[in-house]
């Protein structure tokens, strides 16, 4: 197993015409210092709607939950 580093980062946001976010695209290629190793991608799409309307969120239960130090 090869050595890995930071990567590089694309990104694209779209704005509707209230200038609120409709679409957000990034894409991070790492690439490998070793020898066997090929560039790896993660790549985001997030669509944004429904600006405005109520939202209901629920905690999840107590024994999901991990308090960090």
């Amino acid at each position: 197993m090869g050595d890995w580093s930071g990567g590089r980062i694309t990104w694209k946001l779209w704005l509707g015409p209230d200038n609120l976010p409709r679409r957000f695209q990034a894409e991070t290629v790492y690439e490998p210092h070793g020898p066997d190793q090929k560039a790896d991608a993660v790549r985001i799409n997030v669509l944004y709607k429904g600006w405005g309307t109520p939202v209901h969120i629920t905690a999840p239960s107590r024994k999901l939950v991990v308090e960090a130090e």
